[in-house]
This record gives C-alpha cells, structure tokens and sequence, in this order.
C-alpha cells in the first residue's frame, strides 16, 4: 500500500524509486478553440467541446521518476493499482474510436456490415444526371435500433454507397411508407401521419396526423400538386398541406370511398357520387391549392339506336392526361362502352365515341400517349383510338390471349401476352397502329413471366423455371430485363419493335445478401428509366443497368 500523499498531493513508493521535482520553464500553451471532428462526406460530426473551449494554463509540475528493482514487492502492487486507470483510459479511447469509425473519415470502416436493411415497395429516385450515382430514398429496417423502421437517403453508384441521413424512427405499426417530393421538401406518409422533412438533411419540419391511412398502390393518392401536396385516405378523405404549416390548406370528404383524385397537369379531377341519392356522377376540376372546384364536365355518350341508356362515368372509372395538353381521355361504361375526351381547365367536351364493347373488362391499364389511346380485352381484343377525334382502329386479335399493351414506338404497340388457357405463359406482340394488323408475337425469353410493375409495388417470388421480365422504354428503343432467381443471374437485350428479334444481350451476375445460391429470392422493381433500373432483390437496393454496359451497384455493400 502507497503512503498518505503529501501537501502537494504526491504519493511515493520508496522501494520503487525515489522522485524528485525538476524545476523547468513554465511552456507556452496557445489558447485552443473548441475541439471538432470532421467527418470525410457529406455531413460533419462535431465532438462535444470542453467548459471554456480551451486547455487550462496553470502552473505544471514535471516529475522524474528514477526506478531501481523493487525489494518488497511494491512494483507489483503499483502495477495492480494503475490497472483501473487503464481500464478507463483503454474504454474512453475505444469509444471515440468507435464513435470516429460510425462518423466517417480516415477511421471509418471502408465497407462494414450495416445494420439497415432496405424494405421493398417504397422507394423514389430523386432527380440527377442519367449516368450519375443514382440518389434515393427509402424505407429501411434498422437492426441498430431494435428492429426499427426509419427513412434513409443513399447515394449509389460505382464508387460505393453513401448514407447521407437516417430519419426518426417510425411507428411499430407501420411497414410502408408513401413519399413525394417539391425542391427540397420531401413529404413522408406512414401510417395516418405525415411528415416533411428537408431532402438535403434529414431534419423534420413538421408532422401531422390525418383521418385514416394514406392509400397505398395509387400513384395519385399521394401526390404534390402544383406545390400543394394532396393526400387520399383510406377513408375516402382528401387532404391538402403546404410546407409553411402542418395546417392542411383544405379537406374534402369524397362521397364514393371508390372515388380518388387524378393528377391532370396542375390540376385535379375527381369523379365522384352526386350528393343527391340516384343522380349521375359528378366530375370536376379542383384547383389543388384551395381545393375549390373550378370546372365539371359531362363525359357521356348518350343514348342512341345502338345504345339503350346513357352510358356515364362512375367513381370506378379513371380519366387519363393527355400527354403536352391540358386534356383528360376517359374509356368507360358496362355493356355498351364510351371514350371522351375533354378540357380540365373548362370542362369543355372535345369529343366522344361510343363503342359496342364493355368496358368492365379491359386488361391492364390503356395505353395513352398525345396521339392515342390504346385499350385491350381478352374477349374482343384491342381497340386504337386516334385522340384528334375519336375514331377508332380495331387490332387484329390473337385467340385464346390476354394483351396487355405496354408501349407505343413510332406507330407500333408493343404489348405483353398471357395464355388463357393451360399453362399461363408470358409473350410479347406488335401491331402496325395504322392499320391494326399484328406484325409479329413470340414468347418471353426461357418461359419467363412479366414481373410485377414499379406502380403496384409488388415482388415476385423467383421460384426456379420462373424467370420475370421487365419491359423498358427508351425513346425509339425497347428493351428486356429478365431475372433469373437460381442462377442468381440478370440479363439485358434489345428488342426489334419491327420483327420482335432480341439481341444477344448481357448477362451480369446480381448481388444477394448473403452469399451463396440457396433459397429463393424476392423481386420487386422500384424505379424505371431507359438507363437502368432499381429493384429490391433479396434485402438488397440493387442498380441494374439495362444496356451493354455498365456493372451493377448494391446497398448495403459490405453485407
């Protein structure tokens, strides 16, 4: 055991040395300012700074310890009384150096196993160069904190991954989220709250809760407008919010729960119950930052010889913009079928078409671009109409097909085809528009299915001989993405929109999560460009190039 410490505070070991006090120069010690630690990317961590901000300039007393073997033992004894010391200098030190490595910078781990763990279906690209590291924001499960659900930004691309925040943590109950984005201002429904929050940071400028759950699987139901974001409830409730306040600008209670709201350019249509029991549906223009109706329409084709009552919209049916016009296109009625199109900002009618097919039973969505809308039934197959004024093509049926049409190039509709009968498989046609006659049809490549659509936001198991495709527009080009579950393998062709061929193409290898080829994996495809695409695929966010070249980039990397 150690003397009493003397006046001065020292204790000496007398069978361990002997100390004696050295008299120096008292050294200059600058005043230091706070002290930072600045992390390498694109936020900053700053160290808690000392009271003042400064290291303390009083007097420092040097001592010289000359040792010589210890006789009794007490050598011994110091050691053991020094290790508690050391213990917690050694934790002290680990901790900021863990802290470092978690901040970034020159300790920070180049590529570690993270914690995060992306969850499929709620994913958005935000806007950037075509070629650039691809920045989104998505839902993740944060296995750091309990399991937790948060937001996260990352920036993906061949130099690796970049998170550049991580939200608060959501509630329990809540397994997706629904966002759109205004500049900076990215809006975040999860559950019945919304929330906004600064695209650039992270940080949160308001929340709020509405009557029910956002809907989910509707492009439209979350949505901004025109600077106004617009929400639609599971209750049939639309909610409008600006970014000053978490006031909503205005709320109307839709009288159909069917009923939603379309984005028409700047504008919103909604196709509704009349409030008087037994009257025709109302469709209206409502300005999104008042949620004023400034316009209603009459799209019908009334009765005629070849139709025995008016055929009508209702809450069901959706109107179309016309792309580079200030134009809705509707296709609906049950029997007897209607096509109208009209002006949002009047309500004028441009024209309307009535057809002898039933509109209860189109396959897929139509097909609209500035010059047609192109529709498709299993029954009576597909019908062109030329949106300058109404008139229709018949295309040229295939028996016992389902067509869905997915892209018009030049004057040829591309569409996916599925067997009605037997075995449901997966194929492509083409048909001159000009005319209706079908140019040529083939099969998938190796037995293929299409995969789920980004919109619907749902994943594919890819169970083995069940590979998915998705069809990808470019401009004047279309091309093929098929993925391959077992061999863990997706493959990019060019599709010939004149004679259906497909190139060779490029076969690359995709990440998992785990390693290895065991198990079956899980598609779902986020985000669409003619670049590439972005897929959740086995609790990864991977980057798929849709051309020759280019590899293929993951977040998590190091997982």
């Amino acid at each position: 055991m150690l003397p009493l410490p003397d006046s001065r505070g020292y204790s000496l070991c007398l069978s361990c040395g002997f100390a004696s006090e050295v008299e120096e120069d008292e050294p200059d010690v600058p005043a230091a300012g706070p002290t930072q630690v600045h992390a390498h990317g694109a936020q900053g961590w700053h160290a808690p700074q000392t009271a003042g901000g400064s290291v303390p300039t009083s007097t420092i007393h040097h001592i010289t310890v000359t040792s010589r073997q210890s006789r009794s033992g007490c050598g011994l004894a110091g050691a053991f009384g020094c290790l508690p010391v050391l213990l917690v200098v050694g934790l002290v030190m680990s901790g900021l150096f863990f802290s470092l490595r978690q901040a970034g910078g020159p300790l920070a781990e180049k590529d570690p196993s993270s914690p995060l763990y992306p969850s499929s279906g709620s994913a958005i690209v935000l806007p950037g160069e075509p070629s650039g590291p691809l920045d989104v924001v998505t839902m993740a499960t944060d296995n750091s904190q309990d399991s937790a659900r948060v937001v996260v930004r990352v920036v993906v691309g061949k130099d690796g991954s970049d998170v550049q925040w991580k939200s608060e943590k959501l509630p329990a109950d809540v397994y997706a989220v629904s966002l759109a984005t205004d500049g900076d201002h990215l809006y975040m429904a999860a559950g019945n709250q919304v929330r906004l929050l600064s695209i650039k940071t992270g940080a949160e400028a308001w929340r709020t809760t509405i009557t029910d759950k956002v809907t989910r699987g509707c492009t439209d139901c979350f949505a901004v407008v025109d600077g106004t974001l617009v929400a639609r409830s599971d209750d049939a409730f639309l909610t409008a919010f600006g970014p000053a306040s978490s006031e909503p600008r205005w709320t109307r209670r839709l009288e159909s729960p069917f009923a939603r709201a379309t984005v028409a350019g700047p504008s919103l249509v909604v196709v509704d119950n009349a409030p008087t029991v037994g009257a025709p549906a109302v469709v209206q223009t409502i300005e999104p930052a008042s949620g004023r109706t400034v316009a209603s329409a009459d799209p019908v084709c009334p009765q005629s010889a070849t139709q025995s009552s008016d055929v009508r919209m209702t809450p069901n049916d959706t109107p179309h913009p016309v792309p580079g016009t200030g134009d809705v296109v509707a296709y609906f009625g049950s029997g007897s079928s209607c096509v109208v199109r009209w002006e949002t900002a009047t309500g004028t009618v441009r024209w309307r078409t009535a057809l002898a097919t039933d509109a209860s039973f189109v396959d897929g969505e139509p097909v609209v671009t500035a010059a047609d809308l192109v529709v498709a039934q299993s029954a009576s197959g597909a019908t062109r109409v030329d949106l300058a004024n109404g008139k229709t093509t018949a295309l040229e049926a295939i028996a016992d097909q389902e067509v869905i049409p997915r892209a018009v190039v030049g004057r040829t509709l591309v569409a996916e085809t599925k067997a009605t009968r037997g075995t449901a498989r997966g194929g492509l046609a083409g048909w001159d528009l000009n005319t209706g006659k079908r140019l040529w049809a083939s099969a998938l490549p190796g037995g293929s299915q299409p995969a789920g659509r980004s919109e619907a936001r749902s994943s594919d198991a890819l169970f083995e001989g069940q590979p998915r495709t998705v069809l990808v527009e470019g401009g004047d080009k279309l091309r093929l993405v098929t993925f391959d579950g077992p061999a863990r393998q997706v493959r990019s062709q060019d599709l010939d929109v004149a004679s259906g061929e497909l190139s060779a193409g490029t076969t690359r290898s995709f990440p998992t999560r785990f390693g290895g080829t065991t198990g079956t994996v899980s598609l779902t495809v986020e985000a669409v460009s003619p670049q590439r695409l972005l897929v959740s695929i086995d609790s990864l966010l991977a980057v798929i190039p849709v051309g020759a070249e280019g590899e293929i980039h993951r977040w998590p990397e190091g997982s």
